[in-house]
């Protein structure tokens, strides 16, 4: 696995349990992370399911995303990654198709 990979991973695993302690009201999950050339800016790409309730979730992101840059900043991954949260355009596609079955 390369360390770009293994980083990604780690960035993840790590964002996950952080998102994992806050309190949303439907399920949020990281569907993809992408890290620049420099290693300085990761950008998070979350699912939202019921999708529904994607603007409440990005809300609470943007209130909160001092303190998870934060929390993020404390483990210990050798680079100091700025964090970008992003919808993932593609659950808004699935969540459709799935109404549509």
């Amino acid at each position: 696995m390369e360390k770009k990979d293994k980083l990604k991973t780690t960035v993840q695993r790590e964002l996950a349990k952080i998102l994992g302690k806050m309190d949303f009201d439907c399920l949020v999950t990281i569907s993809k992370v992408e890290i620049n050339s420099t290693n300085t800016n990761a950008s998070i790409f979350l699912s939202v399911f019921p999708f529904e309730k994607i603007e409440e979730v990005a809300k609470e992101i943007g209130m909160q995303k001092r303190k998870i840059q934060k929390e993020f900043s404390k483990i210990d991954l050798k680079t100091n990654l700025r964090l970008n949260f992003f919808i993932d355009p593609q659950a808004e596609q699935e969540d459709y198709l799935n109404k549509l079955k």
